[in-house]
């Protein structure tokens, strides 16, 4: 039985039939017109979509289908893994467009994924250099929907799109290497063709529109700049008191890199629904505090920046582990809240009373005192009265 765990393998055939069948399809033409706007900066380029061709790796039992809409522009492609053994298929599409890239620094997708449910992918392109490069694993991916960014890390060949996402996905040239490979490529001069492969479980379906493949070019009016939030993804929800967690924003330019930034942005805490977080509120430096009365489960924090940005991070309220702390053997340790406390002595008892118990302390000390000095007096006292008598003995 084959194991559920993405198989860089997989991703590695993909990426060398990419390689092949752009080293057999390329041929020296002009460079499909950039849809661009004429300035004196450099310019966006805008792949064309409709040359896309399913790669060797994906057979007829895969059902592919790869369609082009002259209308719109849109390239739709489907794929399905029913009846498949278990496992994880990886699926590859490419398509051959010579380009020359010195100067820029990262490529955009607008992206939908029709699909109720999550899409791994990557992107692959054959440079002119004859490498292929993937998405390596570790590297960042901005993701952008209605102003509202997401960062995604490649783990196991693939990132991960999230179900009926429909926005842009941005990856930076540096968060490119070779198979295998986790060192960034020195440059991207230029690519024979773009590709992408998406990783299926078996009886699972994928089915992504594209609107659009741009490449963008540094230190222009459309490079780009990002930011995250970065900080724990799970804080405990206290039994009692409260738990804190602190967290911050990091901007980015368009080559993955840290940038100074002085956008102001401000934080909240929200439910997955949008709805109000109970229990749990964020100041504006970013110091989240859970209180008891907090649900347990995933909740959205955000920071909005005064670019009209939101940052967006899901975190993970988890229970105190006094909360389910077991034996070996299984008894219940876990503690015990002080309303579930059986009562030793009734909250209505005389002596949980803090004012009498403080007025009998003082008679207790008064008694005391007066006891001490009556004691000290009449030893005094008797003192004297021994002494006299001794001293009229001796004579």
């Amino acid at each position: 039985m084959k194991g559920i765990r993405i198989k860089k393998q997989n991703i590695k055939k993909g990426a060398c039939s990419l390689l092949l069948l752009c080293s057999l399809f390329c041929f020296p033409v002009s460079v499909f017109g950039a849809k661009t706007q004429k300035t004196e900066e450099k310019e966006i380029l805008e792949i064309r979509l409709d040359k896309f061709q399913a790669g060797e790796d994906v057979t007829e039992s895969f059902s592919p289908q790869i369609v082009y809409d002259e209308t719109s522009g849109q390239t739709n492609l489907s794929f399905q893994t029913e009846g498949e053994t278990e496992g994880q298929y990886a699926l590859s599409v490419f398509e051959n467009d010579k380009e020359k890239l010195k100067d820029y620094e990262g490529v955009e997708l607008c992206l939908k994924n029709n699909r109720n449910e999550e899409l791994k992918m990557n992107v692959l392109l054959s440079t002119l250099e004859e490498t292929v490069l993937i998405v390596r694993d570790g590297a960042k991916v901005w993701l952008e929907e209605k102003d509202v960014y997401q960062v995604k890390e490649s783990e196991l060949g693939c990132f991960t799109v999230p179900a009926n996402y429909d926005g842009t996905i941005y990856i930076p040239f540096t968060a490119f290497a070779q198979v295998d490979d986790t060192e960034e490529p020195e440059e991207i001069t230029g690519i024979y063709g773009i590709g992408f492969t998406f990783v299926l479980p078996e009886d699972s379906r994928a089915d992504v529109s594209l609107s659009a493949i741009r490449m963008i070019p540094e230190n222009t009016a459309q490079a780009k700049t990002y930011f995250e939030i970065t900080g724990a993804d799970s804080v405990l929800r206290p039994r009692l008191g409260e738990s804190t967690a602190n967290y911050s924003v990091e901007f980015y330019n368009g080559m993955g890199q840290v940038c100074d930034s002085r956008d102001a942005v401000s934080y909240e805490i929200v439910s997955v629904d949008g709805g109000q977080a109970k229990g749990a509120f964020i100041d504006e430096n970013g110091r989240l505090t859970v209180e008891p009365a907090a649900a347990e489960g995933t909740y959205l924090l955000r920071a909005n920046s005064a670019m009209g940005k939101t940052a967006e991070k899901e975190i993970t309220f988890k229970a105190s582990w006094t909360e389910s702390q077991k034996t070996d053997n299984g008894y219940d340790a876990s503690m015990v809240s002080p309303d579930e406390v059986t009562e030793v002595v009734s909250r209505e008892h005389p002596l949980m009373d803090d004012v009498l118990v403080k007025r009998i302390r003082m008679v207790v000390v008064a008694i005391v005192v007066i006891f001490l000095g009556y004691y000290t007096y009449k030893h005094n006292r008797y003192k004297k009265e021994f002494m006299k008598k001794y001293d009229k003995g001796e004579k």
